[in-house]
């Protein structure tokens, strides 16, 4: 009996190293607002892609922009002898409706060029490298925190089953106790 009360005694040391390893596992801080910085970061993200491409758009109307003024205006500072579309001589007055025409096109792609440039001039290119990053550090955290739940469901069961050990082998010796 005494052998048998010794044993019980090395389970039970066992039992509570173990109930306390445990213990201290199930004790990892969570954060929780991790699902809505990953949103933030995710908008945050593709607000920063749809500026970028804005910003990409502009520069390249303001380019765009920028060539078909030049065109226009070697028209209005050389006097062409042939029509550009057609190919036919020019008169006078065919010349001068030209001139007119590539002028008014100066004027609109003036104002278009300005209008974009102003709008160009408030925004800067971002970027996004930084922002992907942090998303994906995020998300890592995301999965090692979801891992880490799971480990710590797995181990408040091992606490159940430990502490209902715990109870049986205390009652064990003091049922050897009483033999």
């Amino acid at each position: 009996k005494t052998k048998r009360l010794n044993e019980l005694k090395e389970q039970l040391d066992d039992t509570n190293k173990d109930l306390k390893h445990y213990n201290n596992i199930t004790t990892i801080e969570f954060d929780k607002d991790i699902a809505s910085k990953i949103k933030d970061k995710s908008y945050e993200l593709t607000k920063t892609k749809d500026n970028n491409q804005y910003y990409n758009s502009l520069k390249t109307e303001i380019e765009e922009c920028d060539i078909d003024i030049n065109k226009h205006n070697k028209i209005v500072n050389k006097k062409p002898k042939l029509c550009p579309s057609c190919n036919q001589p020019l008169s006078d007055k065919g010349y001068k409706s030209m001139v007119a025409s590539a002028k008014a096109a100066i004027k609109i792609l003036e104002g278009t060029k300005l209008k974009a440039s102003k709008e160009f001039s408030k925004l800067k290119i971002i970027n996004i490298t930084k922002l992907e990053n942090e998303l994906d550090k995020l998300k890592k955290q995301q999965i090692l925190q979801n891992n880490n739940q799971a480990e710590i469901s797995r181990n408040k069961e091992r606490l159940k089953t430990l502490t209902v050990k715990k109870g049986k082998i205390k009652k064990e010796i003091e049922d050897t106790k009483s033999e």
